[in-house]
């Protein structure tokens, strides 16, 4: 009993030292096309499919405050992180904030001010 306890804990501990937030997330808004780039920081080894334990699980874009879209993510598609477009009519002075958080633990925050 001791033992499966020990291991379990020691699975749970191993688990969480390679588990870790995404070290940036990074935002560009286009005018002309309406499009808000989010560029995500998060190495996980492999992406893809194979990447579907440690992945960034959802992005979540709030505009002035209100959610303007929630993006669940299965796995992974590179490596290095996730990237995602999105058409958004924004104006002058709306402020931007994403989130974007990892499956397994951790969260990073970016905003943007439009011009």
């Amino acid at each position: 009993m001791k033992i499966t306890v020990f291991l379990l804990l020691l699975l749970f501990v191993g688990a969480a030292a390679f588990a870790h937030a995404p070290s940036a997330v990074d935002l560009s808004y286009n005018p002309a096309t309406g499009e808000l780039t989010i560029v995500v920081k998060h190495n996980v080894g492999q992406g893809g499919p194979a990447a579907s334990g440690h992945r960034i699980s959802d992005v979540t874009v709030t505009v002035n405050g209100k959610r303007a879209v929630v993006t669940d993510y299965s796995y992974q598609q590179f490596a290095e992180g996730e990237t995602a477009v999105f058409k958004l009519s924004l104006k002058k002075g709306d402020r931007v904030s994403v989130r974007a958080d990892c499956s397994i633990a951790g969260f990073k925050t970016a905003e943007y001010t439009v011009p």
